[in-house]
């Protein structure tokens, strides 16, 4: 199991979009998840056409892990891919972020899309999603 970190360890170099201060009742990320796309929907149809959720959560048992990772699981990988130029990648967290986990293998796989060209971000649910692709096209592309 891997450890719980606080937002605030993850790299300067990495950005995070929403209120880091934010604290109580807050949709789950399945639901933000949701929320995100369908916000994508309306506002970018055309990135909505390419996006992807990679659904890389929840357990496994040992024998399940192997089975999985000889087909491309990627522990760590984002929560929403969209296969643009440059790419984007955002873990969604909700948006009180200390009811999500974030883990060590997260940041990495965020800091080398980063290090590939990619923009990959952390967002504090659907509206700060919204934000990240508004500061990718403004400030990325």
């Amino acid at each position: 199991m891997q450890k719980r970190l606080p937002i605030s360890r993850i790299p300067k170099n990495i950005k995070i979009f929403g209120n880091k201060n934010f604290r109580g009742i807050c949709p789950s990320e399945h639901v933000e998840q949701r929320n995100f796309f369908q916000i994508l929907k309306i506002k970018y149809p055309k990135l909505h056409k390419i996006a992807m959720h990679i659904k890389n959560e929840g357990n496994r048992t040992y024998g399940q892990f192997l089975y999985d990772a000889k087909q491309g699981l990627n522990v760590g990988c984002c929560d929403i891919i969209i296969p643009c130029v440059p790419s984007i990648c955002i873990e969604m967290k909700r948006i009180d972020q200390l009811k999500s986990k974030t883990t060590q293998l997260q940041i990495e796989y965020i800091q080398n899309v980063i290090e590939q060209g990619g923009f990959g971000c952390f967002c504090l649910g659907a509206d700060a999603g919204l934000e990240a692709i508004e500061y990718y096209y403004k400030h990325v592309i």
